[in-house]
């Protein structure tokens, strides 16, 4: 899974570099050290989500702070990544839906951050979406289809990770991995799901060609909903269908006075505004986790 190969690139990247390891985190408590060289590492995929198999980042947790952040450098690419569709058939169903909702985001994200300037991101991005849409729901209902795993397979452990690869994501995945460090039974899946409607909601006005574009990819007409809105109207929907739409923070653990405290984290000490194309403030990353909380 992503957090095994993200442990063995860190510890690949330790085998060449002086120091510890949170010296080369980038943003946080991180020492932004430069990463320059790693040891080899052979990925083999037994999810289908995080992308790690094809990209440059690893994301670690520093439990003494709740930080969990990105290491990112090209030593960190897989020197060899097999990816197996059936050694993911006996993956869980909810961690099937939580891997191939990470895959969709990862693409999303990179095609809005992108703006159409690289053209590869946005064809690997609607390669990743479609097969996603397409396929994540047959998996769900049938956990052995061989042909639904390899096309999510293909979707997240490739395509994903070439949009990851040439771009970044938003703060939408910042924030969820501040969810994530700080709570670490919610898997990463759960925290994108949790925000992503209230997220997309407010930055419509910031970025709405983009998000139409993208919901779109999603099979939404912009017409007939307000600019930018048709993204956050075809998770609606797709959520709904994965039965997924009303996952709760508080069944997770998460109280509504922890909220500050997590849009602190993003905002402050992690640093959305190093990634996005708008910015949001510490009050705007509180609205989206007060309208997002049930």
């Amino acid at each position: 899974g992503g957090s095994s190969i993200d442990a063995a690139k860190a510890v690949a990247m330790m085998m060449r570099q002086d120091g510890d390891l949170w010296d080369y985190a980038y943003t946080g408590s991180g020492g932004k050290k430069e990463i320059v060289d790693a040891a080899p590492v052979v990925a083999i995929s037994t999810t289908a989500g995080t992308g790690t198999e094809t990209d440059p980042y690893s994301v670690i947790t520093k439990t003494e702070t709740g930080e969990k952040l990105d290491f990112a450098a090209d030593a960190l690419y897989p020197t060899v990544s097999i990816i197996d569709p059936e050694l993911m058939l006996s993956l869980p169903r909810d961690q099937t839906i939580y891997q191939g909702i990470d895959a969709l985001f990862h693409a999303a994200e990179c095609a809005i951050t992108n703006r159409g300037v690289n053209r590869l991101v946005d064809v690997f991005a609607l390669q990743s979406i479609s097969s996603v849409l397409t396929w994540l729901p047959v998996v769900v209902e049938d956990p052995s289809n061989i042909e639904g795993r390899t096309m999510l397979a293909y979707a997240a452990d490739i395509c994903s990770g070439y949009t990851q690869s040439l771009i970044n994501t938003t703060s939408h995945h910042i924030i969820a991995q501040t969810i994530g460090g700080m709570f670490p039974s919610v898997a990463h899946g759960a925290s994108l799901i949790m925000i992503a409607e209230e997220y997309y909601r407010r930055i419509a006005a910031f970025v709405p060609d983009e998000l139409d574009r993208v919901g779109m990819y999603l099979g939404v007409d912009s017409c007939g909903y307000p600019a930018g809105q048709s993204f956050a109207v075809g998770l609606a929907g797709f959520f709904d269908r994965l039965g997924v739409r009303g996952l709760s923070m508080a069944d997770c653990g998460i109280a509504w006075d922890d909220l500050p405290a997590i849009a602190d984290a993003a905002v402050n000490r992690t640093g959305i505004a190093d990634v996005d194309l708008y910015t949001l403030t510490e009050e705007d990353v509180l609205g989206i986790l007060q309208r997002s909380y049930r």
